[in-house]
């Protein structure tokens, strides 16, 4: 088979943008919408599709060319504004994401700069000696910013798990939630479910020259296992996936469901849950049946403490007052010993995976 280096391109570039930054129109996969272009120029790379525009550059333009002179190379914009309609064309994105041989920040970024850097060690032999790529990559990658070894992790985590969520897409998080970074990680299909994982228990700092850092000695391995509750919606396109999630949520959690399950099953101690929370309710199991039964039930609240790192959709500091709430974002929340460094915490997050397949299995497939 042929490689796709147009696809392979997109899909990772389309990996580093945060899943809260994704375009308002258009789906959240990293298949390409509509028609992709893609164009080659001497400091950077332009491609799109209907949904955005992103610009992989070498790290010559940061220094010998304004970012308005950069993203005006493109004539692609011009052609997304033709190809679709007018309401669209004014909603398409454009990221700039430069590239460096080591995984680095940029202090203050301009405007569409990304401050994490694409490293070259994330981009395969094959798509590296593509066409696309050769031109870049022959003159020398000079730094950027301060180095950013969290990265290295986070890409070890997504090379040994992915096979493990097939058909999943995976979306960089390092920025808009300030207590966590890692991966979130969108189940295919009608479904909002999603599985977090990557570092939590961060505090954020600034150094003086603006480059944004953590504090890591509270930093523990952290995994949730999540959709958005009844009505919570980012986009108005989601309604349809969210009121699906409802009903999946209801199976998962009612008398036969997979966690309610794991649950009895830890109860049993025929399984160990590793150092992970699953946030069931009584309620649920008689709203499932009801649901059989045609019915529709709105849950109360489950039980559990979701934690100050565990809603993606609150405030990290909303705190054990999540629990008031009629649904949790999180049906699942795990925290491992704040001493495992990046192996160990990828080991358990495999422990995790393999525990939660029939959930995952059910949410993928339904």
């Amino acid at each position: 088979m042929m490689a796709n280096f147009e696809d392979d391109l997109f899909s990772l570039l389309w990996s580093e943008i945060d899943f809260d930054d994704h375009p308002i129109c258009g789906g959240h996969g990293s298949e390409p919408q509509g028609e992709l272009e893609i164009s080659v120029n001497e400091n950077c790379i332009i491609i799109n599709d209907n949904r955005i525009e992103m610009i992989l550059a070498h790290p010559d333009a940061f220094h010998n060319e304004s970012i308005e002179k950069l993203l005006s190379v493109s004539e692609n914009s011009r052609k997304v504004a033709s190809a679709i309609s007018e309401e669209t064309s004014k909603q398409t994105s454009q990221h700039v994401i430069f590239l460096t041989e080591r995984p680095e920040m940029i202090s203050n970024p301009p405007e569409k700069v990304h401050s994490s850097t694409l490293p070259r060690t994330w981009i395969g032999d094959e798509l590296a000696q593509s066409e696309y790529l050769r031109g870049l990559l022959s003159k020398p990658l000079i730094s950027l910013g301060e180095s950013a070894e969290w990265r290295h992790d986070l890409w070890s985590w997504r090379e040994d798990l992915s096979s493990r969520l097939p058909g999943w897409t995976w979306h960089l998080e390092f920025a808009n939630k300030s207590d966590r970074l890692g991966w979130y990680i969108r189940a295919p299909g009608n479904t909002l479910f999603t599985v977090f994982l990557g570092w939590g228990g961060l505090e954020p700092r600034r150094f003086e020259q603006g480059v944004q850092s953590y504090d890591y000695s509270g930093k523990h391995g952290f995994f949730l296992f999540e959709r958005a509750p009844l009505g919570q919606l980012d986009r108005p396109d989601e309604a349809e996936a969210n009121r699906a999630d409802h009903y999946r949520t209801r199976h998962l959690l009612g008398e036969a469901g997979q966690l309610t399950e794991l649950v009895n099953a830890a109860s049993r101690g025929d399984v160990d849950l590793v150092f992970a929370e699953i946030l069931v309710s009584t309620d649920w199991a008689s709203a499932a049946t009801d649901a059989e039964a045609g019915a529709v039930v709105e849950p109360k609240a489950a039980t559990g403490w979701a934690g100050a790192d565990a809603g993606s959709g609150a405030d990290a500091e909303a705190g054990a007052d999540a629990v008031s709430e009629p649904e949790l974002w999180p049906l699942v929340i795990a925290r491992c010993p704040p001493e495992w460094g990046g192996a160990e915490v990828g080991e358990w997050f495999g422990d995790l995976l393999r525990l939660l397949r029939p959930a995952i299995d059910y949410v993928s497939m339904t």
